[in-house]
């Protein structure tokens, strides 16, 4: 498992952010709030957190 092998501050931020079964989740629950975040999915857990950093569009 990833856990295992991850840098522990990695690992630790998983486990305190809220976790989201779907990506379509993390979104309703995003558009609750103000600021803006975006879903992603964890490669720790498999599940879906929420962040602040805008996801960067892939080159051409």
């Amino acid at each position: 498992m990833l856990m295992a092998k991850a840098p522990f501050k990695r690992v630790y931020s998983c486990t305190i952010k809220k976790r989201f079964k779907t990506k379509n989740a993390a979104k309703n629950h995003a558009a609750k709030y103000e600021t803006p975040t975006w879903p992603y999915r964890c490669e720790f857990c498999g599940g879906w957190h929420l962040t602040k950093k805008k996801p960067e569009r892939p080159k051409k």
